[in-house]
């Protein structure tokens, strides 16, 4: 009974690998690519500070929490960790791709296993602005359409026209703006407002001054020191 289960179990997942590559296939995927959280792309990004902040405090916890996070199963102990972050010298493409070949590296060139695949994106992900810059210098530019061209070229007509000067007399009348501006008159203060007279009252202390009145008015702190300075000399 259970090598039928393990049987059956072995066929359904042959199928699938064939029905999932004939997908990746009319989706012009490669076999390598695996799509990514916005949890695992985080941890991509934070790999790097991870690799260098472990490498500094001869730790490995965090490069190992970005691992997990990834998804790589099962982890690397931790002197195989600080060893390949040694090699990689604080760079987080030579990590991933030196942590792959040294122990998630399978035999069979045609198929990625799951830990190569997640490797494999993440390494794309982190290169993907370095390729898409490279990308812009090798490549011609990109042409515009007919009517951003048209539209360009109506801009420049306009702002090449020739413009009227403005007329400095319109109906016998100066223009506004080339009338000459008036000082402002200052305004006589007509109410002389003053702060009222109050005092600040404090209730809740207003019970215990009174019973402290009669008492001797004590001296400041530094008077009382000082005396006693004098009498232990």
């Amino acid at each position: 009974m259970g090598i039928r289960r393990r049987s059956s179990s072995i066929r359904r997942n042959n199928k699938f690998k064939i029905e999932l590559a004939k997908f990746l296939k009319d989706k012009d995927v490669p076999l390598w690519y695996r799509a990514f959280s916005t949890f695992q792309l985080n941890a991509a990004d934070q790999l790097m500070m991870s690799i260098r902040d472990d490498v500094e405090q001869d730790t490995a916890h965090r490069v190992r929490y970005c691992l997990s996070v990834l998804g790589l199963e099962p982890l690397l102990d931790n002197k195989d960790l600080k060893l390949i972050m040694q090699l990689s010298g604080g760079n987080d493409l030579a990590f991933l791709w030196f942590l792959m070949e040294s122990h998630y590296k399978t035999s069979n060139e045609n198929e990625y296993s799951l830990n190569e695949q997640l490797i494999l994106s993440g390494i794309a992900h982190l290169d993907m602005i370095t390729t898409l810059r490279g990308l812009d210098g090798l490549l011609p530019r990109g042409h515009k359409s007919k009517r951003t061209i048209a539209k360009y070229n109506a801009n420049i007509k306009v702002n090449n026209k020739v413009r009227k000067p403005m007329p400095i007399v319109e109906d016998g009348k100066l223009m506004p703006y080339f009338q000459r501006l008036e000082r402002p008159k200052q305004i006589n203060a007509t109410h002389n407002l003053k702060r009222p007279d109050y005092k600040v009252r404090f209730r809740a202390y207003e019970n215990i001054r009174m019973r402290t009145m009669n008492r001797p008015r004590e001296k400041s702190w530094f008077l009382c020191i000082r005396s006693r300075i004098r009498t232990y000399q």
